[in-house]
């Protein structure tokens, strides 16, 4: 007959702790040769061979990319844009003398003293560059803008901004010298003087000098020898400037006719004296001019 051992019993009492030690140390020497296979998505978190920069952000994915136009063609663009804009404001304002075409035949052409431009030979008169120079953006935008005194060419002034830069963008359309060669660089101006007396004493010399009188006469009023018989480059007669009158076709005040003696008038007998004066001697010559008509403002 076996004999039943009792639980608290002396062997009990003395093995079983030692028997639970043991099996916690069989399964921990387990768990150490037999590793529980880590998730693998973490494992390759853990393992990516991209190197990161300590301040670089992670992008998201992204599943399409926007495609980009390059520079020169956004500028062709709204090129593109503005010369269509330009066309009609034109075609509303300026065709009826320049014509449809901007070659100077509009339908009221024949019936102005002063003839269109053609705006097609790409010549302007009234410019900041130097003779033979084409004009710059503004040198377009300030004819535009403040018209032409003693001609049929309005101001224009009072239209938006914005579609005078984009009559501006078609007139150089028109003519194929703009697509050729870009605008020649402005004149310096250099500061203004103050219309002394002696600055207009040797500002009179210098027109002397300078034979201005040929064609604006000895009191400068458009009636020298020489105006009976002067004409621009297409043949058509023109007449030398009264220098007297308070409005000049170039522009108010002694910088714009300091601007048309340093630069000419292209396409007419009027030269440039950018290369026979210096600042000094133009700036003395453009206060005798404006003092032929303001008198009251020479100190």
């Amino acid at each position: 007959m076996l004999r039943t051992v009792s639980f608290n019993s002396r062997w009990h009492r003395t093995w079983l702790p030692f028997a639970t030690v043991l099996l916690v140390v069989i399964g921990g020497c387990t768990a150490a040769i037999y590793p529980t296979p880590p998730d693998q998505t973490t494992q390759e978190k853990k393992t990516d061979p991209t190197p990161k920069l300590a301040n670089e952000k992670t992008e998201p994915h992204q599943t399409s990319v926007k495609e980009e136009r390059p520079p020169d063609m956004i500028d062709q663009v709204e090129t593109n844009g503005a010369v269509a804009r330009g066309r009609n404001v034109y075609r509303e304002h300026c065709a009826s003398c320049h014509g449809v075409d901007g070659d100077g035949q509009g339908k009221v052409a024949q019936d102005l003293s002063t003839k269109p431009r053609d705006l097609t030979k790409g010549v302007y008169k009234f410019r900041s560059t130097p003779s033979g120079d084409l004009p710059t953006d503004d040198d377009l935008f300030r004819t535009i803008s403040e018209g032409i005194p003693g001609t049929a060419m309005d101001s224009y002034k009072g239209l938006p901004k914005p579609d005078l830069r984009a009559l501006v963008m078609y007139l150089k359309s028109l003519s194929p010298r703009f697509l050729k060669r870009p605008p020649g660089t402005p004149i310096v101006f250099p500061p203004a003087h103050l219309p002394t007396q002696e600055a207009v004493t040797r500002g009179l010399q210098l027109y002397r000098q300078m034979q201005c009188s040929a064609c604006h006469g000895d009191e400068a009023r458009g009636n020298g020898p020489l105006a009976q018989e002067l004409t621009d480059t297409t043949g058509t007669p023109i007449r030398p400037a009264d220098l007297t009158a308070e409005s000049l076709k170039s522009g108010q005040g002694p910088q714009a006719i300091y601007r048309t003696v340093m630069t000419g008038l292209d396409g007419t007998p009027m030269p440039s004296y950018g290369d026979s004066l210096d600042p000094e001697e133009g700036w003395d010559l453009a206060l005798y001019i404006f003092s032929l008509a303001h008198a009251k403002d020479t100190h």
